[in-house]
């Protein structure tokens, strides 16, 4: 499947075109000129990917046949449904001996060479009228598993004994007893309509349609979404500025063709900054660009706030191991905040200002 690239991952590759070129435009932090600038050509770039990812995995889904179309399909979490053998059982009498019919016994239609096997052990008694009902299964999966009642079947095994396909009849005089419920395995064009339809569905009501939308709205650098109740899907959404009554609304109308089916309530908030300073002591190379180095570490700082959700706490450590696994630096110290940030459930972390020092060892 094709994936389309995120807006996070658009924007970050615009950082990064800049600062390899060492610019002195290296300030991305969230509210910055270049931080705007960015998000508005990234919010362009990916409409144009979603638009080019759909053609191409349409283009591969209707092209695709037999192991190709299974892989195209598990994209998307689907399998080919497999076939299923018919159940049912078969009415044995023996006039002659008495015998039992073990499980994994086969018994073969003359006509149609179909073969069925027996399910459980039955002793089968002798008597000229005892009819004793044999649980059985056809040994292929398919439709053609499913036998009519009345069907007669042998074994060379058990010649003495006379199989028909259980043709007892109900009250309502109808015959019952057939073997039935054998199903073909999924065709082509079956699994590649369920996949067609999966893909519609979630291009038009998935969380992640809902969240590309609104991060494509200059006033939205941030999105979470919540479910208080059934039915109702709340969008909490995060700004430096505070957002009026009007931009909510419109944030609203935004959502409501991309919702759910059964999600009939949509309701917008603003989610109330929790601030903290977060300071980074550094002790780099002689020959370390700081200016350079300063803009990397503001922007993975930014990156992982705005990664984090609603109520979600500010883990030092966390973001620690991303500052040096990232840049590959070893010597740096978080030395604000001094512990973990625990916000309330309403509430989203995020940095008053973004401090960066420097000791020469």
């Amino acid at each position: 499947m094709v994936q389309p690239r995120t807006l996070t991952e658009i924007q970050q590759e615009f950082f990064q075109a800049l600062l390899s070129q060492s610019t002195a435009l290296n300030d991305v932090r969230q509210g910055s000129i270049l931080f705007s600038l960015s998000r508005a050509l990234s919010a362009i770039q990916v409409q144009s990917d979603l638009q080019l990812s759909e053609l191409a995995n349409d283009y591969f889904l209707n092209t695709a046949r037999g192991s190709t179309l299974d892989l195209r399909a598990s994209d998307f979490g689907i399998t080919r449904k497999s076939g299923v053998a018919a159940t049912g059982f078969v009415l044995v009498i023996s006039r002659t001996e008495g015998f039992t019919l073990q499980p994994n016994t086969i018994l073969t239609d003359p006509i149609t060479s179909l073969q069925f096997e027996v399910t459980a052990a039955t002793a089968i008694p002798v008597s000229a009228f005892t009819e004793v009902k044999v649980p059985i299964k056809a040994t292929l999966a398919g439709v053609s598993g499913n036998v009519e009642a009345g069907t007669r079947l042998i074994s060379p095994v058990y010649p003495q004994g006379l199989f028909t396909i259980g043709s007892h009849r109900t009250s309502a005089g109808s015959p019952c007893g057939d073997l039935q419920n054998g199903t073909n395995e999924e065709t082509d064009e079956e699994l590649r309509r369920r996949v067609q339809v999966n893909l519609l569905h979630s291009r038009s009501t998935t969380e992640q349609a809902i969240r590309n939308a609104l991060l494509a709205e200059i006033t939205v650098p941030w999105v979470s979404l919540r479910y208080p109740k059934p039915g109702i899907i709340q969008i909490w959404v995060d700004n430096p500025s505070s957002l009026p009554a009007s931009e909510l609304e419109r944030l609203r109308q935004i959502v409501l063709p991309l919702r759910p089916a059964g999600i009939p309530v949509v309701t917008a908030h603003q989610a109330t900054r929790l601030l903290t300073d977060i300071s980074i002591q550094v002790y780099p190379e002689k020959t370390t660009n700081l200016q350079e180095l300063t803009g990397k570490l503001q922007g993975i700082v930014s990156n992982y706030l705005l990664k984090l959700s609603l109520g979600q706490t500010f883990r030092k450590q966390v973001l620690l191991d991303e500052l040096t696994r990232t840049l590959g630096i070893l010597s740096l110290v978080l030395t604000k905040p001094t512990f973990d940030v625990v916000p309330q459930a309403l509430e989203v972390v995020r940095a008053s200002k973004i401090l960066v020092t420097y000791e020469t060892q």
